[in-house]
């Protein structure tokens, strides 16, 4: 057996469903999981036994999922910056700095919506009961890549990802 604990730690869970950017992804899918995994391993120098547990977890069988209901909230439509193209000096031919960095500029503006839900349990669990447990080293790799996971989905969806020992959402 071998299983995730995750704790929304806002209470609530922003992430957006692939398929409808209107509707929020609950429970979250394994794969944006195992995605937010990635990219804390990756996102510093990380030992080469991180990248090892990463590939066991990753031939595992999807999990089982154990979360509560959610409340989706209004979806917002808001307008944020775009990213800026790089300025080309005409006189050197060459390209410059982006603008963002240039004070006072006006950046054009884009619609975006932002899929939120109120959690009615902010605990997710994802149990993988026929995965022979990790060894040793896997398991304190995985414990070491979840302690830097600090979101899933979006970056105001802020998250806690631990390994669990034993069937906490039996209690839920």
């Amino acid at each position: 057996m071998f299983a995730l604990g995750i704790r929304y730690l806002n209470g609530w869970v922003a992430a957006t469903q692939v398929t409808n950017r209107d509707q929020v992804e609950w429970p979250p899918h394994p794969r944006r999981v195992f995605m937010a995994m990635a990219a804390a391993h990756f996102q510093e120098s990380a030992p080469e036994e991180e990248r090892k547990a990463l590939e066991w977890l990753e031939i595992l069988d999807a999990p089982e999922v154990f979360a509560s209901d959610c409340k989706e909230r209004p979806t917002v439509t808001s307008y944020v910056p775009v990213n800026d193209k790089p300025m080309v000096d005409v006189k050197k031919g060459e390209k410059g700095m982006p603008l963002q960095s240039a004070p006072g500029i006006i950046r054009n503006r884009q619609p975006r919506t932002f899929a939120r839900a109120w959690l009615e349990n902010e605990n997710v669990f994802l149990h993988w009961p026929k995965a022979t447990s990790p060894t040793q080293e896997i398991a304190e790799s995985i414990s070491k890549i979840c302690d830097r996971v600090t979101r899933i989905g979006h970056s105001s969806s802020f998250v806690q990802v631990r390994v669990v020992e034993k069937p906490e959402w039996e209690n839920q």
